[in-house]
């Protein structure tokens, strides 16, 4: 309680430096419509008051959060059962040209909160900017995207996570300029972060094992030579200080060990921290020169929405070579279009984009090739019962992958075409208090699944429960398949506030 005391005490804090800075505010769009648990322009005793003699300017704020408690049981060889709870708190102060926003999220590992969002938004007459840790969403596609590349996410626990909640804010610069009732978006991140891989054995994939793997053997055989020249130096050493030993053959092994066991620790912990700090490469973040820049204007004209984007900065997925053991993200540009429209009653979407890395001709086998990657998808309501479809196909196309060899980065045995399909068919019953759900994704050309089905039951109060079971299936070198033996029953309960 004393450490969210104290991030309570940091919000308002910031809450009233916003205020204090009313009298910076320019004219512009107006107010936004919030609902607020504080409105200081009726209250005499407010710091609006104390600040500004116009009963027109007002600061608006909201508190709100979510409570998640969730339990999951992975059914195995090894039947493992897990619990996380989280909490995130939520503060919005709005006022007349300008807003704020931030998000703090607690769990059970962190020893203190996470500022997970937290920035300030300046409207003015035609164009507005935000400044701060924020996560954008870019592209027409249903949590399914090939044109968002500014922000990092979290893979600790990627198959199970909700698209937006998996993205890790980053620091950035945002510039809405409208067009009419175009917009264009401009933004600048002044550092890289890669994405974060899982630390647990059970979600880590076969590729960043098959690189740890590799770090570690070369940290042992390293550290192997070092001891067992130790261990000769221990041998010389007895004999040379005991006379009734005359011959190195007459050392008993227990002395040896004796001798080594005040270097057995220094050992281990220094072959540890080496594991550490290669593993950390993976997460490391770059150098400010490597920061991000990109642009998008959106626009929609007799009811087409249209899109087109440019993205600078880096692959998030990291290269690795195997030979010196560096790990590389390779710089990429990103040229991107989307489109929305309803077509005979379907909500339709597509985005496509060319990605443009330093191996424009696919020779360098540490470089990733260029790419082509698009979306197609749509969504109905179906005149049955209250029931819902939504499905989604994402294919990426590699070029020139006539001279990928085994050891390339892009090497895939399966081809170098891909097709992914999504779906999801929902229901809904009871005035919409129980909502069924069966998702599916499904690899075509490895043939590689997964299928969750769960029910959500809205309880009272903003609490739902929702029941779940996840399965995987595959050949083990798909990204479904190795994970086969980690189909899930779970349980979860949130509260939002």
């Amino acid at each position: 309680m004393k450490k969210i005391s104290i991030i309570l005490m940091a919000l308002l804090l910031a809450f009233n430096v916003t205020v204090m800075a009313d009298g910076f505010d320019d004219e512009g769009f107006g107010d936004d419509t919030v609902t607020t648990a504080t409105d200081t322009a009726q209250d005499s005793s407010n710091f609006g008051d104390d600040i500004s003699s116009n009963s027109e300017k007002s600061v608006k704020t909201e508190f709100s959060g979510k409570l998640k408690f969730d339990n999951r049981l992975i059914l195995g060889d090894n039947n493992r059962a897990n619990s996380n709870p989280n909490l995130d708190l939520n503060l919005k102060v709005t006022k007349a040209n300008s807003e704020l926003n931030a998000t703090m999220k607690f769990n059970e590992d962190a020893k203190t909160g996470e500022l997970s969002e937290g920035y300030l938004k300046l409207y003015y007459d035609n164009f507005d900017i935000s400044a701060g840790k924020m996560k954008v969403v870019w592209g027409k596609g249903d949590k399914l995207h090939v044109v968002d590349n500014l922000n990092s996410e979290n893979l600790t626990d990627f198959i199970n996570q909700d698209y937006l909640d998996r993205k890790v804010a980053e620091k950035m610069i945002k510039i809405n300029y409208y067009i009419g009732n175009g917009n264009l978006e401009l933004v600048y991140t002044p550092e890289f972060t890669p994405n974060a891989m899982p630390v647990e054995d059970t979600w880590k994939t076969n590729q960043q094992k098959s690189m740890e793997s590799i770090l570690e053997k070369k940290v042992f055989d390293d550290e192997y030579a070092d001891f067992t020249g130790k261990i000769d130096d221990a041998v010389n050493y007895i004999v040379s200080n005991n006379p009734y030993i005359s011959d190195k053959t007459q050392v008993p092994f227990s002395a040896v060990m004796d001798v080594l066991k005040t270097q057995n620790s220094a050992i281990y912990d220094d072959m540890k921290a080496k594991i550490d700090d290669m593993k950390a490469k993976f997460q490391k973040p770059q150098k400010i020169e490597d920061g991000q820049f990109a642009a998008r204007f959106t626009d929609s004209i007799s009811g087409f929405d249209f899109g087109a984007s440019y993205y600078y900065g880096k692959l998030r997925t990291p290269s690795f070579n195997p030979t010196t053991l560096d790990i590389n993200y390779d710089k990429v540009q990103v040229i991107g279009a989307e489109l929305g429209k309803v077509l005979l009653t379907f909500n339709t979407r597509a985005e496509l984009a060319y990605y443009l890395t330093e191996d424009t001709d696919g020779t360098d086998p540490l470089v990733h090739n260029n790419k082509i990657a698009w979306i197609v998808g749509a969504d109905r309501d179906l005149p049955i019962h209250n029931m819902n479809i939504n499905f989604q196909v994402k294919s990426e196309k590699i070029l020139n992958d006539d001279k990928i060899s085994a050891s390339d980065v892009d090497y895939n045995k399966d081809g170098y075409f891909t097709d992914m399909i999504v779906g999801k068919i929902g229901d809904k019953f009871k005035n919409e208090t129980i909502l069924p759900e069966v998702q599916f994704v499904y690899n075509v050309e490895s043939k590689d699944y997964m299928v969750n089905t769960q029910v959500e039951y809205k309880l009272k109060d903003d609490t739902s429960m929702t029941a779940m079971y996840k399965i995987f299936g595959g050949d083990n070198n798909t990204i479904f398949g190795e994970f086969d033996k980690n189909d899930y029953a779970a349980l979860n309960f949130e509260y939002d506030f």
